[in-house]
């Protein structure tokens, strides 16, 4: 994703950043309490970051 975005806004690399944070950091449980798959939990954790530097 990061690539892709550098080549859309001709950004260089230094300059931009994508981090997937959901495995490490999910905002929503995977799971419901009785432990079946949550797939709307899933989808909010499914996200990404992009920083812009100077």
């Amino acid at each position: 994703m990061a690539r892709a975005l550098r080549q859309r806004l001709r950004a260089s690399a230094p300059s931009l950043r994508a981090v997937g944070n959901g495995e490490e950091d999910p905002v929503a449980a995977n799971e419901t309490k009785d432990g079946e798959d949550n797939p709307r939990g899933r989808a909010k954790n499914r996200r990404v970051t992009v920083s812009f530097g100077r």
